[in-house]
């Protein structure tokens, strides 16, 4: 048996959710337990572990776990609005998820919701979205994904039901929708959401959606865009670079795509002044190019180079991510930018290029040396 005189002064001890250390100048002080903490700071625990589930998995409701995981009262109540503070209506293979249920049961609004995440079939969607105006007064993100237990024929057509609701919320500055391909009310607009600072449109089929929604962009905050698709860039495409700060675009087809957005680019003459861009998140158009073909007069290559040349003329770019990389031209220097900060540079693996290919990073090394 293990003798606690024998430890020394300074090990950590756990006794009863208590957490603390022993001082080498007064062994008798008691440590300081979680429950002795002050309010704000058993607040500021959980928000930030919270913060970390909801990036990882952003369709599970925390409070359902919360609801059972705690018996001390005070806790409860001190955390409740935290838990509260993202909501997720997700069907999985439930039906009707037990949290509609529990929301649709709330007297009083929840005014500590920040986020809520939808994701369920059309019936339900029109359920939650009626439910929001009322219940999340301060909500400000909100994502709208496509059920994967939805087999009815429009279930990649983002209903008109959901469109409608949008205006109504008092706040959202984040607007995530995922799996939809399209509106059911094409003449939806953004400029109905005046507060609307960042879009994240991913997991679609096509880019209808993305045309749709960025038709006219006018009068929003809109200051983020992210664009993930497995279709080509429509040439019908036009983004609102006079207002972009944040820009994350990854398509299929890609080459296709630069060129398009490099003319749509030098086809500006409106907007004069540099452009606000300072975060350029894209993907080399090069994956499917063998490695001895990549050079500097490959057409994708001049493409991409082409398209990045015209951005760091007309932005003071600050960050640049280029993903997809099998390697990078030779005699091909990195492109220069006075206001580049941070330059991310992500690899495919060894199985995407073959196992003959030589390693990527040293086609890159010169164009580092003196970079």
């Amino acid at each position: 048996m293990l003798d606690h005189r024998s430890l020394p002064t300074n090990a950590v001890r756990v006794d009863l959710g208590m957490v603390g250390m022993l001082s080498d100048e007064d062994t008798t002080s008691r440590p300081t337990g979680f429950l002795s903490l002050p309010d704000e700071l058993i607040v500021r625990i959980y928000a930030s572990t919270l913060a970390l589930d909801i990036r990882i998995l952003p369709m599970e409701n925390p409070f359902d776990k919360w609801k059972i995981a705690f018996v001390n009262r005070r806790i409860y109540e001190i955390a409740k609005p935290v838990f509260l503070s993202h909501v997720a209506v997700f069907d999985g293979s439930d039906p009707l998820p037990n949290v509609l249920s529990f929301l649709a049961g709330q007297a009083e609004p929840l005014r500590t919701t920040r986020s809520l995440y939808l994701e369920v079939d059309a019936i339900l969607l029109a359920l939650a979205t009626a439910l929001a105006p009322r219940l999340f007064p301060n909500l400000t993100s909100l994502t709208l994904a496509a059920s994967h237990d939805d087999d009815s024929d429009d279930r990649y057509i983002l209903s008109r039901r959901a469109t409608d609701i949008l205006p109504q919320l008092q706040q959202p500055r984040s607007l995530e929708i995922e799996g939809y391909d399209s509106l059911a009310d094409e003449t939806f607009a953004l400029s109905r959401l005046p507060c609307l600072q960042s879009l994240r449109l991913r997991r679609s089929m096509t880019n209808e959606l993305s045309v749709e929604l960025l038709r006219d962009p006018s009068g929003t905050a809109l200051s983020e865009l992210e664009i993930y698709s497995q279709d080509a860039l429509p040439s019908t495409l036009s983004l609102p670079w006079e207002r972009l700060s944040a820009l994350t675009l990854q398509f299929w087809e890609e080459y296709a795509c630069y060129e398009a957005l490099r003319k749509d680019l030098e086809g500006m003459k409106s907007h004069r002044d540099q452009l606000p861009l300072r975060s350029l998140d894209v993907n080399a158009p090069w994956k499917e190019v063998s490695f001895s073909s990549v050079t500097a007069e490959h057409p994708h290559v001049k493409a991409f180079v082409g398209f990045l040349k015209v951005v760091f003329r007309r932005a003071r770019v600050s960050r640049l991510k280029i993903q997809g990389l099998t390697s990078w031209p030779p005699q091909l220097e990195l492109l220069r930018n006075e206001g580049l900060e941070r330059l991310e540079l992500r690899w495919t693996g060894r199985e995407t290029r073959g196992a003959e290919t030589p390693d990527p990073v040293s086609s890159l090394k010169p164009s580092l040396s003196s970079y």
